[in-house]
This record gives C-alpha cells, structure tokens and sequence, in this order.
C-alpha cells in the first residue's frame, strides 16, 4: 500500500503493523504519524491508515489477490490465494 497525502504524485509505502504491539493508543497516532512513515491495519473487516487522510485529496494505492483459484478439497494450504496471502489470513475466507 502507498499513500500521496496531498495529490503530489509523491506515493509513500505504508507498512502494515499490529496496533496492539503500540506504546499509545491508536488516536496519538492518527494524528501524529509522520506522513513521511504511514502505516496501516487490517481490523474488523475494515482499513486503517496512520496518519489519517483528512485533507479529502490523499490518494492511497494498493494490491489485492485476483485470479482467486477455485477452492477444492484437492487444493494445499500454499495455494490458497495464489500463495500470496498467509495462512493466518485464510479464516478470511469464511467471512
């Protein structure tokens, strides 16, 4: 994922990290995130972004899994999402 806060045409890669390992709670880092070093997390069926787009005019670029194969009781744990997604991840899958 990449993030131009301000329609620049200046992406910055986010990386994705787990807000519970954080020191403060997710509002500090809302607002007080570099926009030089964003983040993001997965949670709840739901994206967040740190620091939070406010400006209306951020554009934010990712990647999602397509081409999905057809799920058969043949098919190995590593080829699930074209083995572009953790195992962890697969629960996803149910939802």
């Amino acid at each position: 994922m990449s993030i131009d806060y301000g329609a620049s045409g200046d992406f910055v890669k986010a990386y994705k990290q787990d807000t519970d390992l954080l020191e403060e709670d997710v509002s500090y880092y809302a607002v007080n995130q570099p926009k030089t070093d964003p983040f993001y997390e997965i949670k709840d069926n739901s994206l967040f972004i740190y620091p939070a787009p406010t400006d209306g005019v951020s554009i934010i670029r990712h990647s999602v899994a397509n081409g999905l194969i057809d799920l058969t009781s043949s098919v190995t744990e590593a080829n699930v999402f074209n083995g572009k997604i953790a195992a962890k991840y697969h629960y996803i899958i149910a939802l």
